[in-house]
This record gives structure tokens, sequence and C-alpha cells, in this order.
């Protein structure tokens, strides 16, 4: 019959019913040749049905070329009497499939414009209900998914066959709560054996925080499922390998109950199992240019950012959608704004948070709003989700740390300090004030009393007090910092200091500070009696996410507070740090050197008010040398060992505990350590407790031993 159709076709005998009965002969086996067999009766009897018909079976095959030539044989023309545009969107399925063209070869406008089409000539069409709700969520459209929910939602949630399709749509928007409550939860029951359907519900347990239900579901559906492959029919029972072979291979099994089974395996057993299923999944998946499908290679993102692979996916990343030139795919945000937090990358952190924004998923959102220093969208963000995510706990956690940011505070510090010769007991008190997002004023009042344990060194210690105001402006490149004082101790002085830091890439970061009358601790005398002009520069290099590289340079000018110059110093500095753990607790390890010159003037030039000095001086001391104030020159070196020290001045609900230890090398006075105990915590909630203790010897501005007790106490408010 087939033949004899086919010999019929070209004669003038023929009728649009042979064409209908040949379609129906060649549609179930042969499906490309009977689409041909309806183009060539659209082209003849200009009936849309054997266009919808040819459509339908060139989109189900993704034969997208002959799809565009379809459609570019259309006549658009208003008056157009043949293959007419005007007569086609009358026909509600014409409109799905051209806008399903549109969809898959990248051109979302186009596709929407049709679909809405559609839904207005076939306002009740699940599947047209289906396409709009999948455009949306498959180009992160959140805006427009946000608006079609609103204007449909009611209407559409009494259709049973959107209900998949809404639940996805509220899983888009990462409000997993809406989606099992309303959509997911109460069909479970009627789902019970369906593999694909429990994945999907699995998948919205873990999005919602309930990582142990979805872990014990994806338990279960692996189980059965490698039962089901590991049964041979009349025969003995396969190996692993023969029924990880035959799972994703078996006659049959369509591509997404494949990726389903190779997702089971992945996640249920990783390590060298899930990695063989995985390579044979890409095995399979490659289709004739070489290319993975979007399903396929998301499932190989996945596992690569499971393994924490971040370098590896980003290059998969690229290499996939740079290759599909982002028709056959919508970018998986998801895996890009991963990436790019864990790579602590601001400015691609920065450009997807400016271009997709709503769209990121909702703990990303968060964090990259914080990571870039926008505390006040980071907050917006948290707030708007935590309304229809009540039980999120991360979301309230990520809303209280953003809050207390950007919060003002008040604290107050308290450090006893045992130096080389002399006792120093510190008390402050410090209030924050966040004035805008961007804009914080700091002020600090102060007060040191020094006592002398070695009169023989220093005879007279004086005290100070100070009280300080610093103004921080934040922006998207960088930070400026302007930083005045008044200061009583040797006699009064007025500390002022400008800093600038600007980063010229995601890579480099340059800083710049100039300051005049700064406080000094080059020598006991100087920390008492001195204060000093300076000039610096220093770059920082972050060649990848987990090491960083500084160089600095900067000289000072040395001078006693009554105004007697002692000299000055040529200053050179080296660092390198290698973060081994990111989150916490974090572990970095590092290595330092820097080089310390100075010109000394001779003290006998001194004279007048410039001798208040004396004071620190043993009467037996008379006359000071040029060492008393200024050291000799020196070079300073060692290594460091550092776990959790940002939780000493950072935020954390939690206890935890940070240290840093450190063997150095001083050129002048031999081997030398520092140790830096402490432990950090929220006692009420809004308030931030640090207790430190430390050790040290040989270090940079004190020769002898040196012990510390500080404790630290801020509420944020």
């Amino acid at each position: 019959a087939t033949q004899a159709y086919r010999k019929l076709l070209p004669t003038e005998d023929v009728d649009v019913g042979d064409f209908d009965a040949l379609i129906r002969i060649l549609q179930t086996d042969q499906p490309l040749e009977a689409a041909a067999v309806s183009t060539l009766a659209w082209e003849r009897y200009d009936e849309p049905r054997h266009l919808v018909q040819a459509l339908t079976l060139y989109v189900s095959r993704s034969q997208w070329a002959d799809v565009k030539r379809l459609l570019g044989q259309i006549d658009p023309a208003p008056q157009a009497t043949r293959h007419a545009l005007a007569r086609l969107r009358k026909e509600p399925e014409f409109l799905r499939l051209a806008g399903t063209y549109y969809q898959n070869t990248g051109q979302h406008q186009q596709a929407r414009q049709y679909y809405e089409a559609g839904l207005q000539a076939s306002p009740q069409s699940s599947a047209m209900r289906h396409a709009l709700l999948w455009l949306f969520i498959d180009s992160n459209d959140t805006v427009a998914l946000r608006e079609l929910l609103a204007l449909h939602e009611p209407a559409w949630s009494q259709d049973e066959e959107v209900h998949d399709a809404l639940a996805s749509a509220y899983q888009a928007l990462s409000l997993p709560t809406v989606a099992l409550e309303r959509y997911l939860q109460p069909r479970i029951a009627s789902h019970q054996t369906d593999l694909l359907w429990l994945m999907n519900y699995a998948d919205a347990l873990d999005q919602n925080q309930q990582s142990d239900r979805a872990w014990r579901l994806r338990r279960h559906l692996l189980s059965a499922e490698w039962q089901k492959a590991r049964q041979n029919d009349r025969g003995p029972r396969l190996s692993h390998a023969q029924a990880r072979a035959r799972w994703l291979t078996e006659e049959g099994l369509d591509e997404v109950r494949r990726l389903a089974r190779t997702r089971l395996q992945l996640m249920q057993r990783p390590g060298d199992a899930g990695l063989e299923t995985l390579r044979e999944l890409l095995r399979l998946d490659r289709d004739a240019r070489g290319g993975f499908s979007n399903a396929a290679a998301e499932t190989a993102i996945g596992w690569l950012q499971d393994a924490g692979e971040y370098s590896a996916e980003r290059g998969f990343l690229w290499h996939q959608y740079a290759r599909s030139h982002s028709l056959r795919s919508n970018r998986p945000l998801w895996a890009e704004i991963t990436v790019a937090l864990a790579e602590k990358d601001k400015a691609a952190t920065g450009q997807l948070l400016e271009t997709f924004d709503e769209r990121l998923p909702r703990y990303d959102r968060v964090n990259a709003a914080a990571a870039v220093g926008d505390i006040r969208r980071a907050q917006t963000a948290a707030f708007e989700t935590q309304g229809d995510q009540p039980d999120d706990n991360p979301i309230h956690l990520q809303l209280t740390e953003n809050l207390l940011a950007f919060s003002d505070h008040a604290g107050a510090q308290v450090i006893a300090r045992q130096l080389d010769s002399i006792d120093e007991h510190e008390a402050s008190a410090q209030l924050h004030l966040a004035l805008t997002p961007r804009l914080f004023l700091d002020l600090r009042l102060l007060h040191i009393d020094r006592r002398s344990r070695l009169p023989q060194t220093v005879y007279n210690p004086s005290s100070e007090d100070a009280l300080q105001a610093e103004l921080r402006w934040q922006y998207p490149n960088g930070s400026t910092l302007l930083r005045i004082a008044r200061r009583e101790s040797l006699t009064g002085y007025t500390p002022l200091q400008l800093e600038q830091e600007l980063r010229l890439d995601n890579r480099l970061t340059l800083r710049l500070d100039l300051g005049t009358q700064l406080p000094t601790q080059e020598s006991l005398v100087l920390r008492m009696g001195g204060m000093k002009d300076r000039l610096g520069a220093s770059l920082r290099y972050q060649p990848t996410r987990l090491d960083q590289f500084m160089v600095e340079h900067w000289r000072d000018r040395y001078q006693l507070q009554t105004g007697g110059h002692l000299g000055s110093g040529r200053h050179t500095a080296l660092s390198y740090t290698h973060t081994y753990r990111l989150d916490a607790p974090t572990v970095d390890v590092g290595a330092f050197w820097s080089n310390h010159a100075y010109r000394r003037n001779d003290p006998a030039g001194l004279a007048g008010a410039d001798l208040a000095y004396l004071r620190y001086l043993p009467p037996q001391s008379f006359p000071a040398g040029a060492s008393y104030f200024l050291p000799d020159n020196f070079s300073f070196y060692g290594i460091q060992l550092t776990t959790n020290m940002r939780f000493e001045r950072d935020y954390t609900r939690a206890m935890r505990p940070f240290a840093a230890v450190a063997r150095t090398w001083h050129s002048r006075q031999g081997p030398g350590y520092s140790l830096r105990l402490g432990l950090a915590g929220s006692l009420l909630g809004t308030d931030h407790l640090s207790l430190v203790w430390s050790l040290g010897k040989s270090g940079t501005q004190s020769p002898g031993l040196t012990r510390e007790i500080q404790l630290n106490y801020r509420n944020h408010y």
C-alpha cells in the first residue's frame, strides 16, 4: 500500500485523501518521511492541518532546519491568499509549534509572542499553558513568570495537567515550599511508581532544605531501578558492571529516564561508580556533531560542582555553551553563579547579579549581593523570600546576617598587654553608624594606662587618651577611608589619614595611603611620645581563588609629638597566602618577608620642648643614643598558619575558635614566634563576643617577649 500511494502522489489522479492515507501509514515507523509527505500536501492544497502535522513531526525529532524551511514559506502579507500567516494564526497548535521552534533556537521574544497569541486563541489549552510556563522557566525570566502566575494561577490551578508545570515554576522562583504545599505533596499518592515525577519531588525537597527526606527517597528509587536493571530474563543475575551498561542502554529506555537514572547513581553512589556512570551517559549522549544535550551537560556540571571542581566546571561551561552558540540551550545560571561565588570572582558575580538579579537562585542572589557589597539588595532579597519560605532557616540566617552587616552597633574593648619593659591596659568604646548602605561612620574613645616593669629601661611612661572618627565610603570597584583623631600622650597631636583602595580587575587591587602625625610603634619611646608621616602603596594579586600575593612599599618620617625630627624609614614587604579551605573552619598558610631601613638623626640636636621625652629616661641613662628612638636596619621573615581568623571581627552566630601560629626570623634578634588563640561567637543573637590570647617573641616592633589578653564585645541594634 505504501508503494502504491508513493507512485500515486506525482500523478494528476491523486487527491487529498491519498496524502492523508500515506501520512497515517508512515508516521509511526517513518515519521520524517511522513513529515515530507505532509509538507507536499500543504504545498499543494494549502490546508493548515498538513503544515501543523509536518511541524509536529519535525519538532518532535528536533529537526529545526526543516521547521525553519517550512516557516520561511509562510507569507506574512495581510492580503496573502496562499500560505497566509493570517490564516495560520487562527490555529492554536500552529502557534504553539512555531513558538517551540523559536524557543529552541534561542529566540525567546518571538516564542513569547506566538505562545501568548496561542493562549489568547485557546485560553483553555493545557498545552499552551505548559508552553508559556516552560518558556519563562527555561529562559530564566522570573519577572515574566511572576507576572504570569499572578494573572493566571487562580484559574490554571484548577487544571491538574498544569500542576507539574506550576510546581516547576515555583521551584524556578526558588520558592519550593509553595511548590510542595500546593502542587506536589497533595498528589504524591498517585505517583508512587512514576520515577521522573518522584525525582522532581526529591529535587523540590532538597531545594527546601529537607535533604534527609530527599536522600531517603532517592535511595529507594535507586534500589528499585537497580533491581530492575539486574534482572536478566531467564538468565543469570547480572554483575554490577553488566547491570550499569544495561541500565543506560536498555532498549526502549528514553533519554529522560536515562538521565534520571544517572542522577540517582551520582547522588547516591559517589566516587568511582558514579563517575563511570557519568562517563557512560556522556558517551551515549553525544549527537552527530559531538555535542551533548543540555540535560546531559548540566548533569555533568552538577557532578563537577558537587565534587568542588569549580575550575573544571567553568571550563566545561565555556566548552559546552560556546559550542551551542547559546541557541540550543539557555544559560545555566545556577552553575555560573555558583562558580563565580566559589571562586570569589567579584566581577563575574556583579555582572550576573546586575543582569539577572531576581532570576538567580534565592541563596545565591543574597550571597552575590553581599559579595559585591550591595548589602541593601541582599537584605531586600532575603526579606522578599522569607514571606513565601516561612520555614527556610538558611534564608532567615542570611537575612539576619545581612541586617547585622548594615546595622548600627556599639561595643567595647579591653586589652591587657605586657611588652618588653612596660605593661599597658587599654580600654576603648566604639560606635558604628551605617549612614547609607555604602557610607559608614565609626567613632572611638580610647584610654591607655602604662606602667613600667623595668624602671632602668623606661622610667616614667605616659598614659594616652584618644578620640577618633573614621568615615568609609564603599563603591563597586573600591573604597575610600578618611580618619581623623585627637590624641594626648607626651603632648597633644592630631593624626590625619587618607586611604584609597581600587580594584583594577577581579584579580588585581591597588591600595594607596597618605597620613600625617600618625601613631608609631618602632620603639617603646616612640610608642609613647612619637608620631610619623606616612606615604605607602600596595598591590594585591589573586591569580586563583585560593592564592594571593601582596607587595607593599611605604616610607615614614619620624618625629616626636613635640615636633622634633628623628629620622626616616623605607620599608618593603612581600607576602603569599594560600587558602587550603574556604568553608569554616577556614585554613590559610602563608609566607612573608619584609625589609626595614632607617636614617637616624642625632638626638643631641633636640632642644627646648623636644626634650620632654627625657621623662622616659632613667636618670643614669643620659644622654640617649641614636638607637633609642629608631632601631638598626633589619629584615624580618617567616611562615604562618591560620584558621578562622576572620571571625575575630566578623559576625558569627555559633561559637567558633580561631588561631594563628607563625615561626619568624629577625635578622638581628634571631628566631622568634607568634601565637594567637581566640574564641568568637554570639551570646544574645545580635551581638559579637571575642576573647583573644597571644604570645610573641622577636617581632618587628618589640625585641623581647610580648603577651596580650583581649576582650571585644559589640551589640547590633
